[in-house]
This record gives structure tokens, sequence and C-alpha cells, in this order.
């Protein structure tokens, strides 16, 4: 089973490729810490242009939405179900060259994937039952991991700036993981092994980097970089 995961984690990380730096100049100030390009066609009111969504399903009842509306240009989405009552959710409106994939195998897991921006990448890989992964990019060239193997596992991988790296790897039940990154530059990861763990990151400014793994019952860690922005 660790080979497969790890196989597994191997090629996920290969389809995803590897993202270039952004190094532009740029000062963070809250959320709006980044120069994007403008992803939005002329007043805001084109069509959607040169999306792909593929989705394929295995089984009963599994629940499968695709959203590339409301000026998304060349985005592509995959979506693989296969079991009993598994439901995803890719949501690219307002979005440019973005990339994202949803593989869920087994029973009642669920995720989530929602895009704003331009050339993010997000991959999420569910084996097991009623583990829930929802992951949110803002910004540009942001790229983010979800995998759960297991049961009643949780992950939330929140993103908004430029060029963040985060992943989550869950193996056992009832782990929960949360990261959230502004500005640019960070990376995080989660690794849990075992039952009942709890981990958060959180990065405020730039080119932060959080490691945290846990194996076992029960732990907890809380990971802060960087102040909140002033309201």
């Amino acid at each position: 089973m660790k080979m497969h995961f790890a196989t597994l984690a191997g090629a996920v990380l290969i389809a995803m490729g590897s993202s270039t730096a952004f190094a532009g100049d740029t000062q963070c100030r809250g959320e709006k810490c980044w120069d994007l390009p403008d992803f939005q066609c002329n007043g805001g009111d084109c069509d959607s242009v040169g999306n792909y969504a593929k989705v394929m399903q295995f089984g009963m009842k599994n629940d499968a939405t695709v959203l590339q509306n409301v000026n998304s240009i060349e985005n592509s989405a995959h979506v693989f179900q296969k079991g009993y009552g598994n439901i995803a959710r890719v949501d690219q409106s307002y979005g440019k060259h973005n990339r994202a994939g949803i593989s869920q195998y087994g029973k009642e897991n669920e995720a989530s994937v929602t895009q704003t921006g331009a050339k993010n990448g997000a991959q999420v890989v569910q084996k097991g039952g009623k583990n829930t992964s929802d992951i949110d990019q803002a910004g540009y060239r942001n790229r983010a991991m979800s995998m759960q193997m297991g049961y009643g596992n949780s992950s939330d991988i929140d993103q908004t700036g430029i060029g963040h790296h985060a992943m989550v790897k869950q193996h056992g039940k009832d782990n929960d993981a949360t990261i959230e990154q502004f500005c640019k530059l960070n990376r995080a990861s989660v690794m849990q092994h075992g039952m009942g763990n709890q981990a958060t990151v959180t990065q405020y400014s730039m080119m932060n980097v959080a490691e945290v793994m846990q194996h076992g019952y029960g732990n907890t860690a809380l990971v802060a970089q960087g102040a909140a922005p002033s309201p």
C-alpha cells in the first residue's frame, strides 16, 4: 500500500509539472499583493473560449460538476470517479490557463477545486471513504496537491497571491489539515499518518517554508508565519 501511494504521488507531481517563480516587482498589501495579468475580456462579458473538461465515472451515484463559464479561457479539468456516492466539483469561472484534476476511489468522498486567476494547478486524489478536500486558488501560478488515503480525513488549502506551493498527504482516519497562503512564493507541506491529528499552517508574508509531519494519534500542530494584514 505504501509503495502504491508513493508511486501515485510521483505520477501526480509529474502530471502537474514544475512551476516557474514569478519575479515581478510586487509589494504585499493584505490579500492584494500581486500584479495579476489581465485575464478578463473587454467589458467582462465575453463567452468562455478554449476550455476542456473530461469526466469519467465508474460505479453508482457518483456526482461530478465542472464549471467553465463567465470569462473562462483555456482551462482544463479532469474528474475520475470509481465507487459509490463520490462528489467532485471544479469551478474555473473567471480564470485563464488553469489546470485541475480530481480522482476519487471508494465511497462518499468529496472534493472541490475553485480557481480564479491564471496558470494555477491543483490536484486531489482520494482513496477510501468520507474524505473531504477543498482547494481554493486566487492569483497566479499557484500549485496545490491533496492526497488522502483512509477514512474521514479533511484537507483545506487556500492560496491567494503568486507562486505558492502547498501539499497535504493524509494516511489514516479523521486527520485534519489546513494551509493558508497569502502574498507570494510561500511553500508548505503537511504529512499525517495515523488518527485524529490536526495541523494548521498560515503564511502571510513571502518566501516562507513550513513543513509539518505527524505520526500517531491526536497530535496538534500550529505554524503561523508573518503578521496578518490590518483590516
